[in-house]
């Protein structure tokens, strides 16, 4: 049995589906970048995103870009510390006061 259910985690909209005990997330992304020697895009998917895709176990990721579907294994927490040791994220400020920045990660997809 399939259960769909809509959601949002600091900005990033995605439907949340349960399908046979297997946890799928189909996040929006509005601007991937293109690389058109790769052929690949490369997506932003913030910190506060993927620790709650880690705590509550989700399967796999299917990236929306126009027309193809894109699908993505979460990162591993350890996955995350080694991006963080490459540099492979953003800090955007925050844009409420006394709020904490956002860290975004970058994955090639």
């Amino acid at each position: 049995m399939e259960q769909t259910i809509k959601k949002k985690i600091w900005g990033i909209e995605f439907e949340e589906v349960y399908s046979d005990g297997y946890l799928i997330w189909f996040p929006v992304i509005d601007n991937p970048f293109y690389n058109p020697a790769t052929g690949k895009y490369t997506i932003g998917l913030n910190k506060k995103f993927l620790r709650t895709a880690i705590e509550k176990g989700v399967n796999r990721f299917r990236i929306k870009v126009g027309q193809v579907d894109i699908p993505m294994r979460p990162p591993t927490e350890k996955e995350l510390r080694i991006k963080n040791r490459k540099k492979e994220f953003e800090d955007k400020k925050s844009m409420f006061k006394n709020g904490r920045d956002m860290r975004i990660y970058y994955f090639e997809v």
